[in-house]
């Protein structure tokens, strides 16, 4: 490969990492944002309910896209014709789906005894339809790499509809604030990308290059719908067999767990995947990118463990107030499974490029056949610990087996490599953790003494790094060099 061919690469990372992962963050810190004014505002019971819907609309959202978008970023060429086909397609399913989801909506209220479901459902289900008309527009930025407009526009949709849903939790609308708060940032989002953009689909179907795109999409999809349904179902089993007070606690732990999760996991679908699938054939520079960028989330996803696992009650009470301390708990667990979670991800990047998203599917109902298991366990036993401890190990078991398929694609050297990086990641976790929590229990700190020792934390995070960590495992100073892009 060329110079100008590498520089190419390493400028469209590095773009993308700006643009997606810090766009992602600001967008991600003003939904959290929104969130916290209106828990100000809506009891838990109320975010509850709000969860429950939010379910079958993102399980919805799931099977209207149908996986095909990912297609169209994976393939080299695209034609008018393929963004026609895959935006019909996407339209006509997502109708479907609003009609099923009307059907069902009054059946599914009186499951979980609550007569606002709905309501809730039929307007909020609307979004689906909504979404139809964006999706082929974002899809084209991804493609040609124009992050910093997907930012800003994504950003311009949060923050309008943010505003609406803050005054009508002002004036006291209640659960409807949280309601028309994803309709209407989906709304704002479709016309601001027609408007500036244009609209990228058509109104014709092509046959041929629906089958092009479709065994790409429906195992993708399919992998989706299985991850979507389980880690939204707790959700479901505390609405259903505890209460939804459980159900609110769950979901603002899931929000702010998600504002590292969600800037993360972006970078590695919207920015990692496109990149290196340009450079599928080159298998050199295909390792040595994806080596460096895997080690470098690694230690920082860590380091974002340890904080929020250490802060997380600081965190809850400052953001949330002290009627959400329910949520701290579910904020600890879910943020060890993220950690895992994002490895996972990015083993799923190797799937993608190579075109074995067969893997993907296979890999995921494996995954989803032990998360079945703990979740009965913990429903038999009645016991909420063991319910979403079940779920940490989920997202170890599931880590592991997907390292185990996408070592035999890239090379074995180095994914031991990664292994062993997630190993002593692991472990500098721990005992950052253990050392911190210990020494807050024998001094007594309060909220500001506590709030000073972070620098410390992360001082000792990063001195464990470099002394357990060497040079041959992680190339610092290729690292250092490949930011720079020298």
């Amino acid at each position: 490969m060329n110079m100008s061919g590498e520089s190419t690469v390493k400028k469209s990372l590095k773009t993308g990492l700006f643009w997606t992962s810090g766009g992602q963050l600001l967008t991600v810190i003003l939904s959290l944002g929104v969130n916290i004014v209106l828990a100000r505002y809506i009891k838990p019971s109320d975010f509850g309910a709000m969860g429950i819907v939010m379910f079958f609309i993102l399980l919805s959202d799931v099977l209207a896209k149908g996986g095909l978008a990912g297609a169209l970023i994976r393939m080299k060429e695209v034609t008018r014709d393929d963004y026609s086909t895959v935006f019909v397609f996407n339209l006509v399913v997502s109708s479907a789906i609003y009609l099923i989801l009307f059907l069902l909506s009054g059946y599914i209220a009186a499951f979980y005894e609550s007569k606002v479901i709905r309501p809730l459902l039929l307007v909020s289900g609307l979004t689906i339809i909504v979404n139809a008309f964006q999706l082929i527009n974002i899809t084209n930025l991804i493609r040609l790499f124009k992050f910093k407009q997907r930012f800003i526009y994504q950003f311009s949709s949060t923050f309008f509809a943010g505003v609406i849903s803050i005054l009508m939790a002002y004036y006291g609308m209640g659960i409807w604030a949280l309601a028309l708060f994803p309709l209407s940032n989906s709304i704002f989002l479709t016309f601001i990308l027609i408007y500036f953009e244009g609209f990228a689909g058509g109104v014709s179907f092509n046959k041929e290059s629906f089958n092009r795109t479709y065994k790409f999409g429906v195992n993708t999809s399919l992998a989706t719908l299985l991850d979507t349904i389980f880690e939204n179902i707790y959700s479901l089993v505390l609405g259903r067999y505890f209460n939804l007070s459980q159900v609110g606690f769950l979901y603002q732990a899931q929000r702010l767990q998600k504002v590292p999760n969600n800037v993360l996991n972006s970078f590695s679908q919207r920015v990692l995947f496109p990149v290196l699938a340009q450079k599928q054939d080159d298998t050199a520079t295909f390792n040595n990118l994806f080596s460096r960028v895997v080690t470098v989330f690694t230690v920082l996803v860590g380091m974002i463990v340890v904080l929020i696992f250490t802060f997380a009650e600081d965190i809850i009470v400052l953001l949330l107030g002290k009627d959400w301390l329910g949520s701290v708990f579910y904020l600890k667990a879910f943020i060890v499974a993220s950690f895992f979670y994002m490895q996972e991800q990015f083993n799923r990047v190797i799937f993608k490029v190579y075109d074995q998203t067969n893997h993907i599917l296979f890999l995921e109902i494996l995954k989803k056949c032990v998360q079945l298991v703990t979740i009965f366990i913990g429903i038999y036993l009645e016991n909420l610990e063991v319910l979403i401890w079940g779920f940490v190990l989920t997202s170890i078991f599931s880590f592991l087996i997907n390292f185990y398929f996408s070592r035999k694609i890239i090379s074995s050297k180095s994914m031991h490599l990664h292994l062993d990086l997630v190993a002593r990641v692991v472990f500098i976790a721990l005992c950052s953790s253990f050392i911190a929590s210990y020494v807050f229990y024998i001094m007594q700190f309060d909220f500001l003494e506590r709030l000073v020792s972070i620098p410390i934390l992360v001082g000792l995070y990063f001195g464990m790094v470099f002394l357990f960590i060497d040079k041959k495992l992680v190339d610092f100073d290729g690292l250092i060099k490949f930011v720079k892009l020298k």
